[in-house]
């Protein structure tokens, strides 16, 4: 909240604004997705991972609806994200909490990505925010940008390395295409 209910974060217009923190002189950090594709979140236990993604998550929901952004959440070990399930920002109804859900999830993106080029291609459209305001001029549907956060992806790896890992890899190198 105290850096959600400050000017720096309230006057920002992107609904892909994220609350990061604060510097250690006590600046707030206020970032913005489109300008940032990848976020890797590392560290050791209990240094506050966990209150980063929920801090990520709370900002989006704050600043977009569900028509701006839709929400892949994978917990694979149940504790974090479950206060999530039912939120209509979710592209399904519940946060992913299997390891072989999740893969298919991934797959499910790569396909998303894929069917996404196809549309930017057939309308001219170099990226995400020239087919949505094509698609807003012609009536058309928008895209909403969709957010896939991992908490405890070493959980994850631990099941399945080589298949996710390969899976992150191109759902990456598909938004870095896409900007």
């Amino acid at each position: 909240k105290e850096l959600i209910d400050t000017p720096d974060f309230m006057s920002k217009k992107s609904p892909f604004t994220f609350a990061l923190g604060k510097e250690i002189s006590g600046k707030n950090v206020i970032l913005d997705f489109t300008k940032m594709p990848h976020l890797l979140v590392a560290g050791s236990t209990g240094s506050g991972k966990s209150v980063c993604l929920n801090t990520l998550i709370v900002s989006l929901l704050y600043k977009s609806s569900p028509d701006d952004v839709r929400l892949i959440l994978i917990d694979p070990k149940r504790v974090e994200f479950n206060i999530y399930n039912g939120l209509p920002h979710l592209m399904l109804k519940d946060v992913i909490t299997d390891a072989e859900k999740a893969i298919s999830a991934f797959n499910w993106v790569i396909k998303e990505m894929d069917r996404r080029f196809e549309l930017f291609n057939q309308t001219v459209s170099k990226d995400i925010i020239a087919y949505n305001e094509k698609m807003k001029q012609s009536g058309g549907e928008k895209l909403p940008r969709i957010f896939v956060i991992v908490d405890e992806l070493a959980e994850l790896m631990m099941i399945n390395k080589r298949e996710l890992e390969e899976k992150i890899n191109i759902v990456g190198k598909g938004y870095i295409l896409q900007r």
